[in-house]
């Protein structure tokens, strides 16, 4: 299925995080100095069109068009099991840092499948909480940005506060 070029698309950028080695490896840095970390102890997903380079790493450089919207998720390699990860600021660090709007942390009340033990072709759903990070792209040029996040273990206790920086590239 092919796509308009001159229809404003949604890019999802789901980030996911190796929290456990991050948490073993790192000083866990506190919420106004986070600690940075390597690139690859995060590994960037998106879809193969707006990526330039870096793809599955975490130095993806992203491309987008003036009035795209990115949305950027985060989940641990456990899915969430023994460590989440939770995107808290924004940063643009280098390049042109005007090319976004301010990203913004939106909450959203959505269904999702759960199977069915009983009938596992015939999921229930439930109703949760979707978590993401929004922005739209409003000129051209490129920018370097960092994403702080903490890691919070399965009882909700702050394990650490780090960061580190990709790129993104909006075109006309």
């Amino acid at each position: 299925m092919s796509t308009n070029v001159d229809t404003p698309q949604i890019i999802d950028i789901l980030m996911a995080v190796d929290a456990e080695t991050i948490v073993k490896s790192y000083s866990a840095g506190t919420p106004t100095s986070p600690t940075s970390i390597d690139e690859s102890m995060v590994y960037l997903i998106i879809r193969k069109e707006n990526g330039v380079f870096g793809e599955g790493t975490g130095e993806l450089k992203v491309t987008a068009r003036i009035m795209d919207t990115l949305r950027w998720r985060e989940a641990t390699l456990t899915l969430n099991a023994t460590y989440s990860a939770i995107l808290y600021q924004y940063q643009a660090v280098g390049g042109e840092k005007d090319i976004l709007s301010t990203p913004v942390s939106v909450v959203a009340e959505v269904k999702t499948p759960l199977p069915n033990p009983g009938d596992l072709l015939h999921p229930s759903t439930q109703t949760v909480n979707s978590y993401f990070w929004t922005a739209q792209a409003i000129a051209q040029g490129e920018v370097t940005y960092s994403f702080s996040f903490m890691i919070v273990d399965r009882d909700n206790v702050v394990q650490g506060y780090y960061s580190w920086d990709p790129f993104i590239q909006v075109t006309a």
